[in-house]
């Protein structure tokens, strides 16, 4: 019998973004591995995921500068705190 735990990896191991983290060092995460989204954590509690869609659109909306944006705002301000 296998489980899950067998093939998961450690914490250490995965990409994820803390909830105080600004939105560019986020992006730079998505990009740099060319992934989509990224689990948001506070220490070591899950608290959502967030996307570079919801980093995009949330951008669009804010009518801010791309620079402001990117470094005013953290990865806990846009997370989607929905049931996964």
């Amino acid at each position: 019998m296998m489980f899950v735990k067998s093939i998961m990896k450690p914490p250490h191991e995965c990409l994820t973004a803390q909830i105080g983290e600004d939105l560019k060092s986020v992006i730079s995460i998505l990009e740099h591995h060319d992934i989509q989204a990224v689990p948001v954590l506070d220490g070591s509690f899950f608290i959502g995921m967030l996307s570079k869609e919801i980093i995009y659109k949330r951008y669009f909306e804010s009518n801010q500068p791309k620079d402001v944006y990117l470094s005013e705002f953290s990865a806990g301000d846009l997370v989607e705190k929905e049931d996964l």
